[in-house]
């Protein structure tokens, strides 16, 4: 037996092995990161499944049952090792997916909120959302979008879609937000067709950012933070149609179908010489805004449940999502508490509850929107710096929103 080089000239060093501590799905391409004295010269060493491919740690496309590999890292100073966790793909489908900035994308059990793994692909992504079969997130560190298989996990990569902020699915195509194009902001459409896909991609101003799509009328309304603008883009001829002016820092947005409204989140913290954000309801028609919220001190993302007529603010600031009516925007509740650093709010019409991602407390606040109480467990573990949550079942949210609606008070 050998003696290991990095003992040689004494007890080493420690070298610290960052990778995520959450357990993995097949495929998971993972990041290492290494930290500590003399890691200029890094050996790096695999035990267990899977491959390392420079500082990318890949696992087994194949895991039946959950497993364990370690990665050994060491210089002639120092020495580390992390361990990871791998699962199976889970069979269920009864999930809904959480998209991480530092991680992937992250599958939790609809039931009661439990981590069921996460699939990183080489770094993070900016949000998450279902096309037919498949789940489609945008990556934070490259210009392409995923695709996900939802029954299998198996996906790829699909170059041109750069800087991904938020994406949504509509008859069978991903529509994505691109915050910055050559210091401009556009929108970006791939659809799929049997041959492979097709890419179009429309500018709309600068810093694109929300993204609310009115079904029936096949349009998009996508905000624009830094001109404060919200453009009307055709989906069909993937053309802007029209713009009208928004709130300073447009940033999240929601479009109110039985009002033929968007509200605009003006995404502005309060200071000493500012009062802070706000949300503004605007009229699409005429492009007017007919109602405004009270100030917040720094307002992200809206979501709105049109069974109950309310609409749900996310505050990153205080941690806490107000709840408005829909119609003044004046609050009918108490704001919730929901945990630090609360980003963009979704609403899940089938087994109505909302999600609420918290940013830097790595976890997802779940509330029952029947009683705005917390979900048993909530705040849910995640993975790193979760943004946006897709709650999984299109077809099945519709016809409970048909449903519940016939019992929903009138306006």
């Amino acid at each position: 037996m050998t003696t290991p080089f990095w003992n040689v000239h004494g007890p080493p060093a420690g070298l610290v092995v960052t990778a995520p501590s959450v357990p993995l799905f097949p495929g998971s391409r993972v990041p290492l990161q290494i930290q500590g004295i003399g890691a200029e010269a890094l050996h790096l060493d695999l035990i267990g499944p899977g491959r390392l491919e420079g500082m990318t740690y890949i696992a087994p496309y194949a895991i039946n049952t959950p497993t364990r590999a370690t990665i050994l890292a060491a210089t002639r100073d120092g020495a580390g090792s992390k361990e990871l966790r791998l699962v199976p793909w889970p069979a269920q489908q009864n999930v809904f997916a959480v998209a991480c900035y530092d991680d992937g994308v992250a599958l939790h059990r609809a039931s009661d909120g439990a981590l069921l793994g996460v699939l990183a692909l080489d770094g993070g992504t900016g949000d998450v959302a279902q096309v037919g079969d498949h789940l489609v997130a945008p990556s934070v560190t490259a210009p392409v979008l995923w695709e996900i298989v939802r029954s299998t996990g198996a996906y790829r990569a699909i170059d041109d879609v750069p800087t991904g902020n938020e994406v949504s699915g509509f008859r069978g195509a991903a529509y994505v937000t691109n915050r910055d194009i050559a210091g401009d902001g556009a929108f970006t459409r791939v659809r799929f067709t049997p041959a492979g896909q097709t890419v179009d991609r429309v500018r709309t101003g600068i810093t694109a950012e929300g993204l609310a799509i009115d079904a029936r009328g096949g349009v998009a309304y996508v905000s624009n933070v830094n001109d404060a603008s919200v453009a009307v883009v055709d989906l069909a001829a993937m053309r802007v149609t029209r713009r009208f002016e928004a709130p300073e820092r447009a940033f999240g947005i929601a479009y109110d179908a039985a009002l033929n409204r968007v509200d605009v989140v003006a995404n502005i913290p309060r200071t000493p010489v500012r009062p802070g954000g706000f949300v503004a309801s605007i009229d699409v028609s005429s492009g007017r805004t007919v109602a405004r919220s009270k100030r917040f001190v720094f307002p992200l993302g809206v979501a709105l449940d049109p069974v109950s007529r309310r609409a749900f603010v996310s505050d990153e600031a205080t941690g806490t999502v107000a709840v408005l009516d829909t119609r003044t925007l004046r609050s009918v509740h108490r704001p919730l508490n929901a945990c630090q650093v609360a980003w963009r709010p979704a609403i899940d019409l089938v087994r109505r509850r909302l999600y609420v991602p918290c940013a830097r407390a790595n976890a997802v606040a779940a509330f029952d929107l029947r009683t705005l109480a917390r979900v048993p467990g909530s705040p849910f573990r995640t993975a790193g710096y979760p943004l946006g949550i897709a709650t999984l079942g299109a077809i099945e949210g519709r016809v409970a929103l048909k449903r519940l609606s016939r019992r929903a008070p009138s306006p």
